[in-house]
């Protein structure tokens, strides 16, 4: 159960990962650029990762909605993928282990 459970959610993070890494050609593409806030609002976007850096993709797995958004984020900032493999597997599989002893002792 576990290693389904670490499985399906890494695929999410990865198609997360992927659609900001994608979405973010998409938007530059059709955004129109005005005398340089294409640049300032790049730096206040991903405000979170910038704070917290690669914990934050850590616990990314902890938090139903908002982790989602800060994977699509990673994927926009085209962080080290290698990199986030290994933080967002990390965590997901702390994760799962955290659920799944719970479920154990419930049942």
């Amino acid at each position: 159960m576990g290693i389904a459970l670490v499985l399906g959610s890494t695929i999410g993070g990865l198609l997360n990962y992927f659609i900001g890494f994608g979405g973010n050609t998409l938007i530059t593409k059709f955004k129109k650029k005005k005398d340089g806030k294409d640049i300032e609002q790049k730096n206040n976007d991903n405000k979170l990762l910038k704070k917290f850096g690669w914990s934050a993709i850590f616990f990314a797995a902890w938090i139903p909605i908002i982790g989602d958004l800060i994977l699509i984020a990673a994927g926009a900032k085209k962080m080290k993928f290698v990199k986030f493999i290994i933080f967002m597997i990390t965590g997901k599989t702390f994760k799962t282990i955290a659920v799944v002893s719970e479920l154990g002792l419930v049942f």
